[in-house]
């Protein structure tokens, strides 16, 4: 599934023209043609997205040597065709800040992939369970969002001017995404093809549980302060944007850093009260992969400000930057020191692309180094301090 996954992540951000930031960005949000136009090049877009992962289906199952991918694949491209179908008042809810019914709704679709999940994997026990629920809380998802949020249903009608405005923003979020991409799902396919399957789903499990703090963190951002950011940038109140960063960031920061450091120190229990002593090796590349979020935390922390100020441009420059620190780093790490160099290479690389970052930002005036360098000695320290009671790295020197 995770190789499944990367794929269908890999299509929609190769396919992303930013509608739905579009919406939330442009004075014109509001209006009810834009949406509508918007509507209509979103189902067109989830309709292209599902068309490349049906056809590429059996390609992913040759080329990963695994046939259970071809109907995974399958299942994915119809949970993207649902999708494009969903009501724009999603994004009029986040535009407007309106997010508690969007948190009800996002709960309850939860709970019903969930179920699905289970209930399939009890009756066939195969992994395409996983997929499945996808589809069902997709369905889900797209009926509330025409039926339950408050306002008009969506129409099927394309005005050019406004998508010319769309897609003249998206050509910028396309570039953005496709380089997200390779700096972040991207790095799945490669590292698939650096070493084996088992290696990769233990790598997947430690990945997935240091990054849940940094999900959590970008969740935020996308929910909350990317229509906050963008509500103080159309207003113009460039003094109040820069104290609401400040804060956000720094909140953001605090709980990424502590959870990982908590990370750090419980990981070996952690893993051993969940997982039986297969998956033993998970809990130091859980360690490692928490020493390199402390430097992630800071990186993150900026995340959707370029978007909401209209500079996507930034956001070119700064996965630029994290994708050829991340590639680099694993390329590296995998030659010298082969699979676990490649873990290496992920915690390192958050590190090795904060400077870059940082300079991107000041240049716009968003860099605070009385929020940043406090954060970095603390991290060295703790880095010191784990060392040297032997955590992560001496598991495997």
């Amino acid at each position: 599934m995770a190789i499944a996954g990367a794929i269908y992540v890999g299509v929609v951000m190769l396919t992303d023209v930013g509608i739905g930031q579009s919406i939330i960005v442009h004075q014109d949000g509001g209006d009810d043609l834009f949406l509508d136009t918007a509507w209509v090049l979103q189902i067109i877009k989830g309709t292209l997205i599902a068309v490349i992962l049906a056809l590429g289906s059996g390609w992913a199952a040759d080329f990963y040597a695994d046939k259970r991918l071809h109907e995974i694949v399958l299942i994915i491209a119809a949970t993207a065709l649902i999708g494009g179908f969903n009501s724009t008042k999603l994004q009029t809810a986040h535009r407007n800040m309106q997010e508690r019914q969007f948190f009800l709704v996002n709960l309850v679709s939860q709970a019903v992939s969930i179920v699905t999940m289970v209930a399939l994997a009890f009756l066939n026990k195969s992994p395409s369970s996983l997929a499945w629920g996808g589809v069902a809380g997709a369905i889900f998802t797209c009926a509330t969002s025409h039926f339950y949020y408050p306002g008009r249903l969506n129409r099927l009608r394309l005005d050019r001017s406004h998508t010319h405005q769309i897609m003249r923003f998206g050509g910028i979020v396309l570039v953005s995404s496709t380089l997200t991409f390779a700096c972040g799902e991207g790095s799945k396919l490669l590292m698939g093809s650096l070493i084996d399957m088992k290696t990769m789903g233990i790598i997947s499990i430690a990945t997935s549980l240091s990054g849940l703090c940094v999900g959590m963190a970008t969740m935020l951002s996308g929910r909350i302060l990317f229509p906050a950011y963008a509500e103080l940038h159309r207003e113009a109140a460039y003094c109040k944007l820069y104290s609401a960063v400040s804060k956000a960031r720094a909140v953001q920061i605090i709980f990424m850093c502590a959870v990982s450091i908590i990370i750090i120190f419980i990981s070996r229990p952690l893993i051993g009260f969940f997982y039986d002593s297969r998956y033993s090796e998970v809990a130091a590349i859980l360690e490692i992969m928490a020493i390199g979020n402390l430097a992630v935390a800071l990186n993150v922390s900026y995340e959707c400000l370029d978007m909401a100020i209209g500079r996507p441009d930034l956001k070119i420059r700064v996965v630029i930057v994290m994708a050829a620190s991340l590639w680099a780093a694993v390329f590296i790490g995998h030659h010298y020191w082969g699979s676990m160099g490649v873990i290496y290479g992920i915690a390192a690389s958050g590190w090795l692309s904060y400077p870059f970052i940082s300079y991107i930002y000041s240049r716009v005036g968003f860099w605070y180094p009385k929020i940043d360098f406090p954060v970095i000695v603390m991290s060295i320290v703790a880095v010191i301090i784990a060392v040297r009671l032997g955590h992560g790295l001496p598991e495997f020197i």
